[in-house]
């Protein structure tokens, strides 16, 4: 089993585990990201490609994030679209995952 479906399923892995560097790449990657996210002027679809990019997942365009915005990992967050605002220096974090549903 790959180490991205271990860790959805909630599976104990190390940096040591085979396959950890996918782990590693997503983190470092999204870092990047999150930088430009948090320090850079953009547009709100902008900012939501860049969430998605973070992600690895289509986000609803009537979400709301009020940045900075921080997580480690992203593409183990699952938003659930009810009424989603999430707020200012909002830290998600967590590599097996994150449901997010608000009312």
């Amino acid at each position: 089993m790959d180490i991205l479906e271990r860790l959805l399923k909630g599976a104990h892995v190390s940096a040591a585990d085979p396959g950890f560097e996918k782990v590693s790449a997503i983190i470092d990657k999204n870092s990047l990201l999150e930088q430009d996210l948090n320090c850079n002027r953009h547009t709100h679809a902008e900012q939501h490609q860049l969430l998605e990019k973070i992600m690895q997942q289509k986000i609803d365009p009537t979400t709301q994030v009020s940045l900075p915005f921080h997580t480690d990992f992203g593409p183990h967050i699952f938003w659930e679209r009810i009424v989603l605002l999430i707020k200012t220096r909002c830290l998600l974090t967590l590599v097996a995952f994150i449901l997010v549903i608000i009312f």
